[in-house]
C-alpha cells in the first residue's frame, strides 16, 4: 500500500484484488501490483480516475489506501524505501524510452513523496479498521 501511495496511484483496491495479484511466500500471501498508468508518477494523459471519496481530487494527490498502520511499522517501511531512492532514481534515469523531461518528472514527484513522507493521510474508511493486514 505504501509503494501505491508513492507513486500517487488510487486505482487498486487489495479487497476486490483490482489491478493487484498475489503470490505465496512462505505461507505469507503477498500483493503484487500492477497497471499504474492513472498513477501521479506515470500521469497518462487519459487517466481521468480520482478517489473523491478518499479525498483525491487530482492524479497528483497521494491518498493511502493501505489498512492504518502502527508509526513503528510506516517508520520501518520508510526506511526500506529511502534506503531503495537512489536505486530507484537510477532505473528512471537509465529508462531511455522515456524523453529526459518525464524523467524529471517523475523523479520530481517521488522527490515530494521522500520530502512530505510524515504527511501519509489514511483514507476514512481505511482508518477504521484495526490490527488489519495490508
Amino acid at each position: 500500500a505504501l509503494f501505491e501511495y508513492m507513486i500517487g496511484n488510487a486505482d487498486w483496491e487489495i479487497t476486490y484484488s483490482k489491478n493487484v495479484k498475489y503470490v505465496t511466500k512462505n505461507d505469507i500471501l503477498v500483493p503484487i501490483p500492477y497497471d499504474f498508468d492513472f498513477s501521479g508518477l506515470v500521469g497518462a494523459s487519459y487517466a481521468t480516475y480520482s478517489r473523491k471519496q478518499y479525498g483525491q481530487l487530482n492524479l497528483q494527490d497521494r491518498v493511502y489506501l493501505g489498512f492504518e498502520r502502527s508509526t513503528v511499522d510506516l517508520k520501518a517501511t520508510m526506511a526500506y524505501f529511502e534506503e531503495k531512492k537512489d536505486d530507484l532514481y537510477r532505473v528512471i534515469y537509465s529508462f531511455k524510452r522515456l524523453n529526459p523531461d518525464t524523467r524529471d518528472q517523475m523523479v520530481r514527484y517521488l522527490e515530494t513523496f521522500f520530502k512530505n513522507n510524515n504527511n501519509l493521510t489514511f483514507a476514512p474508511v481505511r482508518s477504521t479498521v484495526a490490527n488489519a493486514a495490508p
